[in-house]
This record gives C-alpha cells, structure tokens and sequence, in this order.
C-alpha cells in the first residue's frame, strides 16, 4: 500500500460487525506516502512546518512538523493500547505534566515535542506489549 495512515485514532479504528476479529482503518484523508513510487526507495524525513494528526496519540515527529514513516503508525498503535489499558489516560494528557488544555496549540505541540515520556510509558505498558 505504500501510504502512513497519519491519523490513527478511536474513530477510525473499526471492529468487525460478522467477525469481530477483523479490524478495518478508515479515513485515510492524512495518509501520505512513505515510499516513492519511482524509486521505490523510503522518501526521507523533511521538516514540513505544520501538524497534521489527533494530539492524543500524536508522535514525536507529528508535534514537530516532520514528515512521517511507518514507525510513527505503529507508535500511534501503541499509544492507542496503552490508553485504553490505562483509563483512557497517556503522561501528555495529564495536566502535572504542564502539558494541560489551558495551552495553545503552539505551546503545546512545542512542549509535547522536546519532553521524552519513556518512563511514564513504560511504567503504564502491561507486561503482554512490553
């Protein structure tokens, strides 16, 4: 398929209606290619000075501007996971982080992209994903 979804979230994660075990992705209007088509060759990481995706389940390169790869959709999947194994909470939602709704969406895609959440993370990721 060749395309990074860029959005993942709830809302565009769907179950199966006849087998729930088949999981369907929709709305691919973010989705952006990952590989040239040409060259068939991975298309580098570029700064793109605008966010594109959900905050929730943002990644790094998302906050940033960055242009994406398939990592940031399955560190998208993962925070996923763990939001739903942990209350519907991640350590950037929680307002001791400084990280609050009280912020712009400048300040807080800024804040968000220069802190490193790895403990938090870790200490919030069931033994089962680790």
């Amino acid at each position: 398929m060749n395309f990074v979804h860029n959005d993942l979230k709830l809302e565009n994660i769907l179950v199966g209606r006849d087998d729930p075990n088949q999981i369907y992705l929709i709305d691919f209007g973010l989705a952006r290619r990952w590989k040239d088509p040409i060259t068939n060759r991975h298309i580098s990481k570029v700064p793109m000075n605008t966010f594109y995706g959900n905050f929730t389940f943002s990644t790094k390169n998302q906050c940033r501007g960055c242009s994406t790869s398939r990592g940031d959709d399955i560190k998208s999947a993962i925070y996923i996971l763990i939001y739903l194994l942990n209350n519907q909470m991640l350590p950037w939602l929680n307002p001791a982080t400084g990280l609050g709704p009280e912020q712009d969406v400048e300040q807080w895609l800024y804040n968000r992209s220069r802190r490193t959440f790895k403990r938090e993370i870790t200490q919030m990721t069931p033994i089962e994903l680790k």
